[in-house]
């Protein structure tokens, strides 16, 4: 490294393009990262989950959600242990849910 030279650190750490699913959750909900970033998405529940941009909104107290999907992103993790990886190139803002589980939403901004 360059005395001097300042490194940029835009989600520098594996963190940073990461997001764990666990408790029926995204972690984190919200992640930001710089265009062309892969984020990667990891089942760590023994259940089935998707990664689905678009919005789930949630209707009433009856557990029942208004959902869109975009077609933007799509993938799915059957198993524990499975990964789901996609490569942001178009800057802006992805919404995203889980089709099996409604209420588990989140997003990444990309600058």
């Amino acid at each position: 490294v360059e005395s001097g030279a300042a490194p940029v650190a835009v989600n520098a750490t594996p963190s940073g393009a990461a997001v764990r699913i666990a408790s029926v959750r995204f972690q984190p909900a919200d992640l930001t990262v710089a265009t062309g970033t892969t984020v990667t998405w990891t089942n760590d529940d023994a259940i089935l989950h998707t990664v689905t941009s678009g919005m789930s909104v949630k209707k009433d107290d009856f557990g029942n959600y208004a959902i869109t999907a975009d077609g933007r992103v799509a993938g799915e993790m059957p198993d524990k242990g499975k990964t789901f990886s996609f490569t942001f190139a178009t800057p802006g803002e992805y919404a995203y849910f889980c089709s099996r589980h409604n209420n588990m939403t989140g997003r990444v901004i990309v600058r």
